[in-house]
């Protein structure tokens, strides 16, 4: 296994599109071809991906929203978990948080998953407040 971070190109999407879909995290609406090139034509290192040998078996958005930094979207592979890709993939999201003077990386999680409230809580995060995510259609 030779996994390596890096940042993501336009040919990943089709990987990363059926990885988050797995996970039942893909939203056409967030998470489409178009949108995902917008969004890296805006900040080319607003996703991170994580690869062995050419394979993606991780990723994460960076979202640098100029008045905080957000963790969106992490997601590895089942068959490449527990083994710190997680966690090295959120390590470089800090990292880059941090390089650009944000003090916090914020992130949301469904409190009814609590596996991933202690995963996140024993690297160190803490809990916010209890607000529930809301939009609008446009």
């Amino acid at each position: 296994m030779a996994v390596k971070l890096r940042n993501y190109k336009a040919s990943d999407y089709t990987q990363l599109k059926t990885n988050l879909q797995i996970a039942e995290l893909h939203y056409d609406d967030m998470d489409s071809e178009e949108l995902i090139r917008r969004m890296i034509g805006r900040d080319s290192e607003s996703i991170i991906i994580a690869e062995d040998n050419g394979k993606v078996i991780g990723s994460a958005y960076f979202i640098d929203m100029g008045f905080a930094a957000m963790l969106w979207r992490l997601n590895v592979i089942q068959e490449y978990r527990k083994k710190g890709i997680g966690e090295e993939i959120i390590k470089e999201v800090k990292k880059r948080a941090k390089k650009r003077g944000f003090t916090q990386l914020h992130f949301l999680v469904n409190d009814a998953q609590e596996r991933l409230v202690n995963y996140y809580q024993k690297m160190g995060s803490w809990k916010g407040n209890l607000w529930r995510w809301m939009g609008f259609d446009l």
